[in-house]
């Protein structure tokens, strides 16, 4: 298996080390790693220097690559491009693997080797425990619109795949995982399931492009959302209308979390513009007004029921 890992690296001098290290102990050779600094104010670059210069060997090349754009799509879209292997793993520069995680991938491969895509379990570190994050390998589709199947740490996948989907959208400064992996499954690629258990952990940063909370960025989940709808209207994909609908319940879910975070106002304009796209359908307007009012009190999982049913 020829892979490649990129990281974007940004203002990570004190954490990176950990990511670094993660990737250095891995049981899997040969492997190439591009590290992107994006226009970093702190040292990380010379951590990311220093770290290629202790690590390099024949089995482990080591690139080390700076991106002026700002933002992680920019800083993934380099490493992609100047990557060379057939197979391409994204990670995150706070998130953590453990040492068979590439391993897994190269097995499951000789299994499957006419997968387009692999896919592994995630766990989440929010510095009050470590929970396990969905893992629903049927229905992909419309999984990932509700449960973001293909998050970056989630997948390794052919170059060929991300490039012929367009790469990362630099006008997607949040969700941007999860809309490249709609555009992804758009191609309707093979996809192999290693579902054992969790190899990566995603640790929670406050500093992160998510954040920590929903209404301090408002305008930017509901673009990403606008564009997977564009995506998804443009396709030939046949079941558009029901994954349309899927696409307006994570509004309504968006809205509910900013009712939680006492946004009401943004959370009644985004609520009641949604249900508007269904004022003649009494059955699809009745179950997004449902799942509004439980999401909105602290309820979880009902993205599994509407899935189901529609």
């Amino acid at each position: 298996m020829d892979l490649t890992i990129v990281i974007p690296v940004y203002n990570r001098e004190k954490i990176v080390s950990a990511t670094l290290n993660c990737v250095a102990a891995q049981t899997y050779r040969p492997l190439n790693l591009i590290l992107v600094d994006n226009n970093s104010t702190d040292a990380s670059l010379q951590v990311l220097r220093d770290f290629k210069e202790a690590n390099q060997a024949p089995d482990f090349r080591i690139t080390v690559l700076q991106e002026t754009t700002p933002g992680a799509c920019a800083a993934r879209n380099c490493g992609l491009l100047a990557a060379k292997s057939e197979w391409i793993m994204f990670f995150d520069s706070d998130d953590l693997m453990t040492p068979d995680y590439v391993e897994q991938y190269s097995k499951a491969m000789k299994a499957d080797p006419d997968a387009d895509i692999f896919a592994i379990r995630l766990q989440l570190d929010d510095g009050k425990g470590i929970r396990q994050l969905a893992f629903v390998p049927h229905d992909i589709f419309a999984n990932h619109i509700i449960h973001s199947m293909l998050s970056t740490q989630r997948y390794i996948a052919r170059r060929k795949h991300f490039i012929e989907a367009g790469c990362w959208n630099r006008n997607t400064p949040t969700w941007d995982d999860w809309e490249l992996g709609i555009r992804m499954l758009l191609s309707r690629p093979k996809i192999h399931y290693i579902s054992d258990k969790a190899r990566v952990t995603a640790v929670f940063q406050n500093e992160s492009i998510t954040g920590d909370n929903f209404h301090s960025k408002h305008g930017t989940w509901e673009h990403a959302i606008n564009i997977a709808e564009s995506d998804i209207a443009n396709s030939d994909i046949a079941e558009k209308d029901r994954l349309i609908y899927l696409l307006n319940y994570r509004r309504v879910v968006l809205a509910a979390h900013y009712r939680r975070e006492k946004c009401f106002d943004l959370a009644d304009a985004l609520y009641r513009n949604t249900l508007e796209r269904y004022r003649h359908n009494f059955c699809r307007r009745a179950m997004l007004a449902v799942a509004y009012r439980y999401i909105s009190a602290g309820g979880r999982g009902f993205g599994r029921l509407i899935s189901t049913i529609f």
